[in-house]
């Protein structure tokens, strides 16, 4: 689940994920400077910034690196 500041959080398909952002692709782009929070199986919400985007597809950088061990239990769990 993704929600941007002032907005109602919606399910979007992460496509890229590491410690310091992620890549999703959402019904609607976001521009670049956007607050959000991205909510993850098993962890709770973790705020970011749009950095890029191109059409429905948005790039964030994480407001906190996520923690190593965390971002490989996270993969490991969900990896198609």
């Amino acid at each position: 689940m993704l929600r941007p500041s002032g907005s109602n959080a919606f399910s979007v398909t992460v496509t890229n994920l590491s410690i310091s952002g992620f890549a999703c692709e959402t019904f609607n782009g976001l521009r670049p400077g956007t607050l959000c929070w991205l909510t993850l199986p098993g962890l709770g919400s973790q705020q970011a910034e749009v950095v890029w985007a191109q059409g429905a597809n948005i790039g964030c950088a994480f407001a906190n690196l996520l923690n190593q061990a965390v971002l490989d239990l996270i993969l490991s769990r969900h990896r198609y």
